[in-house]
């Protein structure tokens, strides 16, 4: 009861992070005390120490309550709950110090959350490409001055993408359209955020999300080139779909298998949607 008093008495003040901070704070150290004190009394009764896990995993799913109340919201970005979630498995990782470990059951208690929010996000992008979608000019990107270009270049390659340099000229040029320099922001902020919040349950999840938005891209594309309006523009729309479906997705495969520790075959099937990208248009494609 001590614990969920002290919880109940947390005041939704400041930013969402501040306040799921100071609900992390006081639900795992009194947690990590409780444990402790425990342990001191009945470290030689087993039977004691399985109705702590028990009670333990109780008070999580109070925790878990207030903490999903505020963090999975419709207003909450899927960057402010990663962070938030981030920060929760932060804290339950200290309860392994008194050999209490609930990582599974925090995950199972907020798997479901977790998959509203990777879907709520995909969706958010997909419906911006599709409504940018209707606006592309199949132009090159004009920074205007160096400086802007030099910083767009830098934001890529902190996203990863190391030769996304080689897409510049004359100074203040990119070789690809505005949009598709969004959509590759998005998508990488995306996967990343993702990432965060990754679990073994949520593999084909996050994996068909990212497909999704790939899709969506190359819909885009294979639009364009059926147009008849766009067809002296085929190379250069050739030339943003080797950067999509080539560069990205190589880092999107590369990123993925680092955090996980595996690859996602199903990646591998974006190949083909570039094939069939190629043969629509009416000119070679040319390398990036």
């Amino acid at each position: 009861m001590a614990i969920k008093r002290s919880l109940r008495q947390l005041k939704m003040e400041g930013s969402t992070t501040l306040y799921v901070n100071k609900l992390c704070y006081v639900f795992f150290t009194t947690m990590l005390e409780v444990g402790r004190e425990f342990q001191k009394d009945f470290s030689s009764n087993n039977g004691c120490c399985s109705a702590f896990v028990v009670w333990a995993k109780l008070e999580l799913e109070t925790f878990v309550g207030m903490f999903a109340r505020q963090v999975f919201s419709s207003k909450t970005s899927l960057s402010m709950v990663a962070e938030c979630v981030e920060m929760a498995q932060q804290y339950c990782d200290k309860l392994c110090e008194i050999g209490l470990d609930l990582t599974f059951a925090l995950h199972s208690l907020l798997v479901k959350d977790v998959r509203r929010a990777m879907h709520d996000g995909r969706d958010q992008i997909v419906e911006a490409i599709r409504h940018r979608s209707m606006e592309e000019k199949w132009r090159a990107y004009n920074l205007l001055t160096p400086q802007a270009c030099r910083e767009v270049v830098k934001e890529m390659e902190d996203l990863g993408l190391s030769n996304f340099k080689s897409l510049m000229y004359d100074d203040c040029w990119i070789k690809l359209t505005p949009n598709m320099v969004t959509y590759t922001k998005q998508l990488l902020q995306f996967l990343d955020q993702c990432l965060k919040l990754y679990q073994p349950e949520l593999h084909m999840v996050l994996v068909e999300n990212v497909m999704m938005i790939v899709r969506c891209v190359g819909k885009q594309m294979e639009t364009a080139l059926t147009a008849k309006e766009y067809t002296k523009s085929h190379p250069f729309i050739l030339k943003n779909a080797s950067f999509v479906f080539e560069m990205v997705v190589q880092r999107v495969e590369r990123r993925f298998q680092e955090h996980v520790g595996k690859p996602a075959k199903q990646f591998q099937e974006l190949r083909t949607d570039y094939a069939k990208l190629r043969s629509l248009a009416r000119t070679p494609t040319t390398e990036l």
